[in-house]
């Protein structure tokens, strides 16, 4: 029976085949997974290809931040942020005729909501989504989480007050999908509700929504007059001390 390293080196030979013979079926995150495995010969790379892409928004993203950026996140050693960046800098030089896409207007909830929308129907397992916002409403980045409970998610608390830290927006959006196709929040997501705001406000970021997309349509928090409710609801000193009690777990 093959013991767990030869398993491990088993996985890393079957994707760099991959690699070699059809990168186009690889995900942005088994690209960078395998990118990894030149700076970090000794440990999976896939659950920190992952957190890079959320932490920076995309692989563009993950390729353009500075190396003092890519030193922030757990994982990332001066090594690996140099590589990092080496490849970053040989992929703008390649991409730097490539068009921006459109932006999406985040201003009002009637002018994205027919995006978010769109981003949910063809989604089947439950995403939450945040979208961090200057104070012109112009995105900065996009962070999206997932598990393995398909109608369950929560989001990650210690990589969303990162990301905070990191980009000091002004504004947040959060959304995510109830597959069921039931269209009318929870007593779950008025908690993550003001679980979220509770964070923002610590980082004097204004959650300026919270819309639930399903069957083909969308609910804001906001527009029904429920978020403010939550808002006055939310309490500091209990996300504080949520907070303590996870990093310590965590030690």
């Amino acid at each position: 029976m093959e013991n767990i390293s030869g398993l491990h080196n088993g996985h890393r030979s079957r994707m760099m085949q991959k690699v070699f013979a059809s990168p186009n079926s690889l995900s942005d995150h088994e690209l960078l997974e395998a990118l990894l495995y030149f700076s970090i010969p000794r440990k999976d790379t896939n659950l920190l290809a992952h957190q890079l892409i959320r932490a920076f928004g995309s692989i563009e993203g993950v390729f353009g931040a500075s190396k003092k950026e890519l030193e922030t996140i757990n994982g990332i050693g001066v090594k690996t942020a140099e590589l990092i960046m080496l490849a970053g800098n040989i992929y703008k030089r390649l991409l730097f005729n490539v068009k921006p896409q459109k932006e999406v207007d985040w201003s009002s909830f009637d002018k994205s909501k027919g995006w978010l929308i769109d981003f949910y129907k063809n989604i089947y397992e439950e995403q939450f989504l945040i979208v961090l916002l200057s104070n012109k409403h112009k995105e900065i980045l996009k962070m999206c989480f997932e598990d393995k409970n398909k109608f369950s998610v929560t989001a990650d608390i210690p990589e969303i007050a990162n990301a905070f830290a990191l980009h000091k927006p002004k504004y947040a959006i959060i959304a995510h999908n109830h597959p069921s196709g039931e269209l009318e929040p929870s007593g779950t997501d008025d908690y993550t509700t003001m679980k979220i705001n509770m964070l923002c406000a610590m980082y004097n970021v204004t959650l300026a929504d919270h819309v639930i997309v399903a069957g083909g349509k969308a609910y804001s928090y906001r527009f029904s007059g429920k978020l403010e409710i939550l808002k006055q609801r939310s309490n500091v000193d209990d996300m504080l001390k949520e907070i303590a009690v996870n990093n310590g777990a965590q030690k």
